[in-house]
C-alpha cells in the first residue's frame, strides 16, 4: 500500500509504518501518540553501554528482542502511568481554539 507522503504503509501489531521511498527522508516513520516519529532509536553513550550489556546477557542477537523483553518486563509498571492524551497536530490552516491558547499559554509559563 502508498501513502500519499510518497511511503509504503505496513501494518504492524498496534499501528502502522511508513517506510520512506523519498531520498529526502530515508528513515520509516512509526506512528504514536505523539505523532509520527524516526524508527531509529538515538542513545546516549552511557545507555548504549549499558543496553548492549543486558543485550548480551539475555544472549539476544538483536537490540530489537532486547527492547521487547525490557518492555514485557516493565508492563505492569507502564500500565500505572498516567495515559497520554490523544494526539492532535495544528495544521497550517488551523488556528487554537480560546481555550486551547490558555492552555498553551500555562503550558509555557
Amino acid at each position: 500500500m502508498r501513502s500519499t507522503t510518497g511511503g509504503e504503509i505496513v501494518q504492524v501489531e498496534g499501528g502502522h509504518i511508513v517506510r520512506s521511498t523519498g531520498k529526502k527522508d530515508r528513515h520509516s516513520k512509526v506512528y504514536t501518540s505523539k505523532g509520527p516519529r524516526d524508527r531509529r532509536v538515538r542513545l546516549s553513550a552511557h545507555t548504549a553501554i549499558e543496553f548492549y550489556d543486558v543485550q548480551d546477557r539475555l544472549g539476544y542477537d538483536r537490540p530489537s528482542k532486547a527492547v521487547d523483553w525490557l518492555i514485557k518486563k516493565a508492563k505492569s509498571s507502564i500500565d500505572k502511568l498516567a495515559k497520554l492524551p490523544p494526539w492532535h497536530p495544528i495544521g497550517e490552516n488551523q488556528t487554537l481554539k480560546p481555550q486551547e491558547e490558555q492552555n498553551a499559554s500555562a503550558d509555557t509559563t
